[in-house]
């Protein structure tokens, strides 16, 4: 969808942003909405905006552009100096106005999309404290015939160094997802699969990890026992992880009591939910995403995806069924988002048209 009145550079700009000014502005209004009938919920936090900013701009951006030129630097195979060549790449990146022009008006949304979404985060339990877990105790249950999930997968991930490397594989995930956003957000120009992406990544973030996390209010398995629940089926496996953490690093363990300290208001609350689970969804989103940008990455992501679901359930994160769950959900979004992206693009299709007919 072009804008007449505009330059090229700045309709690229206008365009950019397609229908995610839509979804902010719908998460915007939930969460005021809330405020208004919970009186009680915390009015909204501007520091953890500011927070925010200062992260994103000074530490998360500068790591994603690096390790988007590395790859990329990787891939090209220069002959001379590879650190000359990655040093020319990050600036030709950064001073590129067509880029910039696509990438910042989708970061100026993202920020505060991010920062109400944290905020959104911690009213979960005031407004619905947390009463699914018992109930997906049992479903998981049913769907191992009897077993728990991470019963079965013990033979294998109750070891240290499987659990150590999965768990670095789950931490990557950050980068993997926040790397993947800065690199449609920033690319040379428009395209559909650009915007079906970036829609598709803010309605993953607000529909699963706002909305239906408020639904189903739930706090995981690493938290079952903590919450007073009857008859922790979960302990085991808690103390399998502490041995597995004496031996080697297991990074879950300190996010798990820093998350818990907040929670009870010994630190900064930072949110617990456990479904829909928001690894498993942008996992399942990365890999239909790279499956559009090559074959090969693609199977890399899916079998990627795999191992993050099986990672949420051997590290105490998930329950089984909270990954379950975010499968359908992110693919119907994804498709979702897809028909979005067409009707956007609608006119750049129809001019792809008369200039083949022309040939």
């Amino acid at each position: 969808m072009r804008h007449p009145s505009l330059p090229a550079w700045a309709s690229d700009s206008f365009r950019s942003v397609g229908f995610l000014p839509v979804v902010v502005g719908v998460q915007l209004a939930t969460i005021l909405s809330l405020q208004v009938v919970y009186t009680e919920l915390p009015g909204f936090d501007l520091q953890m905006m500011l927070e925010s900013i200062v992260f994103f701009l000074l530490v998360a951006l500068p790591i994603c552009v690096v390790a988007i030129c590395f790859g990329r630097i990787l891939k090209a195979r220069p002959s001379g100096s590879a650190t000359v060549a990655l040093l020319a790449d990050i600036k030709a990146v950064s001073c590129d106005r067509g880029r910039a022009a696509m990438g910042w008006p989708v970061i100026a949304l993202f920020i505060p999309f991010m920062s109400i979404f944290a905020q959104f985060k911690t009213m979960i339990p005031l407004i619905r404290p947390f009463d699914w877990d018992e109930t997906f105790v049992a479903w998981d249950r049913a769907l191992s015939f009897g077993a728990l999930p991470h019963e079965i997968l013990a033979p294998v991930m109750s070891h240290p160094v499987p659990l150590m490397l999965t768990n670095v594989a789950y931490n990557l995930w950050f980068f993997f997802m926040l790397g993947g956003f800065i690199g449609f957000a920033f690319a040379q120009r428009p395209s559909a699969l650009r915007t079906r992406y970036l829609t598709a990544f803010f309605l993953v973030w607000f529909v699963e990890g706002s909305l239906l996390a408020l639904v189903f209010s739930s706090a995981g398995p690493c938290f079952y026992g903590l919450l007073g629940l009857p008859a922790d089926p979960y302990q085991p496996l808690l103390e399998s992880l502490r041995a597995a953490g004496a031996v080697v690093p297991l990074f879950s363990l300190t996010t798990q009591d820093l998350l818990w300290s907040g929670y009870v208001g010994q630190g900064d609350s930072l949110g617990i939910s456990a479904m829909p689970s928001l690894h498993n969804a942008m996992a399942v989103l990365m890999a239909l995403a790279a499956r559009h940008l090559g074959r090969r990455l693609g199977w890399a992501f899916a079998a990627y995806a795999v191992w993050i679901f099986v990672g949420s359930i051997a590290l105490a994160w998930h329950y089984a069924v909270d990954g379950l769950v975010a499968l359908p959900v992110t693919l119907a979004l994804w498709m979702a988002a897809g028909r979005i992206a067409r009707w956007w693009h609608r006119e750049d299709a129809a001019e792809d048209r008369i200039a083949a007919t022309a040939l």
